[in-house]
């Protein structure tokens, strides 16, 4: 397979000068190793690679990359993705840390992306998103063979309904503004049956980047939702900043109550003493 990287994507951090990388894969790929081994590398202009991650990051899709680089320089800076098989060896395509902005326009979605953080940390609820695994080892005990990508037990405990293994990955800080009121709506469960659930709008900032049927748990309740709808409201070359998103309350004793909320990070480590003319440990960069 010759390019199983998706989806390669970088997003700033709202409140400091650090940057999420996230990554899916085909979901077609399966390691001979039976392990998702990956490392993260970073290069200058796409050339000279970094390698950032001393460990490895194990069946995780996400790095956070706590390294300054020098101002006017951020739009040179690339990283790419390195999974490690046994033997064999998979890189992705490199992604601008920038998304492809000027340095002025990087600033500005800094800038808006703070603002709306800090005006959710005021008036917003607190919690936690499930991102929802869509590759990793597949389920043996649910998975149905006979129809590709079908379920056949919504309520295993071991991959949650998702079909593969763990069914989420760890769980991420994140704010949501609930919007308005609340409505009750009427939801068809497979296999059987109907059920009554509560719909909610809410508006939240693209970090991490968030999808359909990801799982945002409220802090303080461990109330559950399903995100079924995202919508992006402010955007900046097709670079997302603040979505709008519908929610959908999960029912109290649902297998989606049972995921454990990890939220172990991965990030940045042994690069200090790296001396190369775009890396900086200074504060100059981003400033507010």
């Amino acid at each position: 397979m010759a390019d199983i990287f998706k989806n390669i994507s970088v997003v700033l951090s709202p409140q400091t000068k650090y940057s999420l990388v996230s990554w899916d894969l085909d979901p077609r790929f399966s390691p001979e190793s039976g392990t998702y081994t990956f490392y993260v590398e970073a290069g200058y202009s796409a050339g000279n690679w970094t390698r950032l991650n001393s460990t490895p990051i194990i069946n995780q899709a996400y790095y956070l990359d706590t390294t300054s680089y020098k101002y006017g320089l951020i739009d040179n800076v690339y990283y790419r993705i390195v999974l490690i098989d046994n033997s064999a060896e998979y890189i992705s395509v490199p992604e601008n840390a920038s998304g492809n902005l000027t340095t002025r326009e990087f600033r500005i979605v800094k800038n808006i992306l703070r603002q709306e953080y800090e005006r959710l940390i005021d008036i917003g609820v607190s919690g936690w998103l499930l991102r929802r695994r869509h590759w990793g080892t597949v389920c043996a005990s649910c998975k149905d063979f006979d129809l590709e990508h079908q379920v056949s037990k919504p309520n295993c405990f071991t991959c949650y309904g998702t079909g593969i293994v763990d069914g989420y990955y760890n769980a991420y800080p994140y704010y949501i503004e609930f919007l308005g009121g609340s409505k009750s709506q009427i939801e068809l469960k497979p296999p059987f049956g109907v059920e009554d659930t509560i719909l909610r709008q809410g508006r939240c900032v693209s970090y991490p980047l968030i999808s359909s049927f990801d799982i945002w748990v409220a802090a303080n309740t461990d109330t559950r939702y399903i995100i079924r709808t995202v919508q992006t409201i402010a955007e900046l070359k097709e670079r997302p900043v603040i979505y709008t998103v519908a929610l959908n309350e999960i029912p109290a004793g649902q297998i989606e109550y049972s995921i454990p909320l990890q939220t172990s990070e991965s990030s940045s480590s042994g690069i200090e003493s790296l001396d190369q003319s775009w890396r900086t440990d200074s504060s100059d960069f981003l400033q507010r």
